[in-house]
């Protein structure tokens, strides 16, 4: 498309393509051994949720916040997340943001493992269904046990199609144990599970920054290669420009030149 006005020309192409939804879980351990820290991992995955240069508010994310102790009853009672799945826009993040600042919900149980397998579940009942799927673990790590237990849920949520499982340590966290939820393995690699650790809400704002920012694939265009042809006197200029994209699919888009 050609616009001309006042001698100068914009010419402006749009290319579309599908966005693909992306499901995240945050899971706050609200077990005893907990507690004290119960309240600045809420205040912590706040800060996190609302701010959109962190996570996007423009429907590519569709979110899920829970605790414990009702991930782990979700099975025995039908229990659902205290803030079930929604699509993150402004308005919703406000909402849920709203929403999370009164929560007090402090008593729960340690099986963080189950609770990360049935919220795999979970997800399984949405629709539409989702290109990726990716759970964050808050807690200290003392879940079911260790070892076997803890691996064959591991097991059966990335077979339910989690594709991603992060971890934030608090309290006096078992890093051994932690390392045993991640996945995929080997954690702390490149293209593997994240594994990190907090003792504030601001760390764990920031700990959980770095989970989000591994979980959600950010669009990432970039324009090169610029091109001017002319075509002679009273013929407009043609303009041509290479669009790269280093991150997820993108919604649709438009590239103007002035």
């Amino acid at each position: 498309e050609v616009i001309e006005s006042n001698n100068t020309q914009a010419v402006s192409s749009s290319c579309a393509a599908g966005g693909a939804l992306q499901d995240v879980v945050i899971c706050l351990d609200n077990s005893g051994s907990v507690s004290s820290f119960v309240s600045i991992e809420i205040e912590g995955a706040i800060k996190a949720i609302e701010n959109p240069n962190i996570i996007p508010q423009d429907g590519s994310v569709r979110l899920t916040v829970t605790t414990s102790g009702r991930a782990y009853y979700y099975i025995g009672n039908g229990s659902l997340p205290e803030f079930p799945a929604r699509v993150l826009t402004p308005e919703s993040t406000m909402d849920l943001v709203t929403s999370m600042k009164k929560w007090k919900d402090y008593g729960g149980i340690d099986y963080l493992a189950t609770g990360a397998r049935n919220m795999s579940l979970y997800l399984k009942t949405l629709s539409p269904a989702s290109s990726s799927k990716t759970v964050i673990l808050v807690g200290d790590g003392y879940w079911e046990g260790g070892g076997t237990a803890t691996l064959s849920r591991v097991a059966e949520t990335v077979a339910n199609g989690v594709n991603r499982i992060d971890l934030i340590g608090v309290g006096n966290y078992t890093m051994p144990q932690l390392l045993d939820n991640a996945w995929p393995k080997p954690a702390n690699t490149p293209g593997g599970g994240n594994v990190s650790v907090a003792r504030s809400s601001g760390e764990i704002a920031g700990a959980m920054a770095q989970s989000l920012g591994n979980a959600v694939r950010l669009t990432d265009l970039s324009v090169g290669g610029l091109r001017i042809e002319d075509a002679g006197q009273g013929r407009p200029v043609s303009l041509l420009a290479r669009v790269g994209n280093g991150g997820r699919m993108s919604l649709a888009s438009t590239l103007r030149f002035y």
